[in-house]
C-alpha cells in the first residue's frame, strides 16, 4: 500500500482544495462558524449517500461507521449519533459511564455535543452566518435538520472520542 502524507493511498479517499473561509473579526463569532466552508465543500463533493465529519481533535472507533449506518438503515433514520467519550478532560454536561467520561444525550440538546453525526446527504448545508444569531454552526445545522423533518436516532454506546485542547475543558 502506498502512503501519501502519512495516510494510506486509498481509492475511497479523495483530496481536494477549496478557497479559504472568511471569518467574522470577533474570535467568538469566528469560532461559531469555524469549519463551515470545509464541511460544506465536503458535503458538496461527497459521492456517497451518507456523510460524517471527523475533526482534527476527534477519533472514530473502528466500529463507528458500520454500527451507526446499520442502525440508521435498520430503523429508517435520516441522521444518527452516539455519545462521545471525552479523553483527558471534563465538561459541565459530561457524565461518567463506568470508567468513561461522556457527552451526549437523547434527545439532542445544544451544548451537549453535536458530533458525531452520521446523516443521509440532503440539501442542507452548514451556515456561514450563524454567528449573527450566536449559534454554533453544528447545532444550527442539527436544528435546521430537525425542523426539516429529518428523523434522528440515538445509539447509546460511545463510538467516537474527543481529544479536547486545554482551552476547551477543565482538566480532571
Amino acid at each position: 500500500m502506498r502512503i501519501l502524507w502519512g495516510l494510506p493511498n486509498d481509492p475511497r479517499v479523495r483530496y481536494t482544495n477549496r478557497p479559504a473561509q472568511k471569518y467574522p473579526p470577533d474570535s467568538y463569532d469566528a469560532w461559531l462558524v469555524s469549519g463551515s466552508a470545509a464541511v460544506n465543500h465536503g458535503i458538496d463533493t461527497a459521492k456517497g449517500e451518507w456523510i460524517c465529519c471527523c475533526a482534527d481533535d476527534d477519533e472514530m472507533t473502528p466500529a463507528y461507521i458500520e454500527t451507526l449506518l446499520g442502525f440508521a438503515e435498520r430503523y429508517g433514520f435520516g441522521a444518527v449519533y452516539c455519545p462521545v467519550e471525552v479523553l483527558g478532560a471534563i465538561f459541565p454536561r459530561a457524565r461518567r459511564e463506568g470508567d468513561k467520561v461522556v457527552l451526549g444525550t437523547w434527545p439532542p440538546t445544544p451544548a451537549g455535543q453535536s458530533y458525531p453525526l452520521l446523516w443521509r446527504k440532503n440539501n442542507l448545508r452548514y451556515s456561514t452566518d450563524c454567528w449573527t444569531t450566536k449559534t454554533p454552526n453544528d447545532w444550527d445545522f442539527w436544528t435546521r435538520m430537525m425542523n426539516a423533518g429529518v428523523r434522528f436516532g440515538y445509539y447509546a454506546e460511545p463510538l467516537f472520542r474527543f481529544h479536547p485542547s486545554v482551552r476547551q475543558a477543565v482538566s480532571e
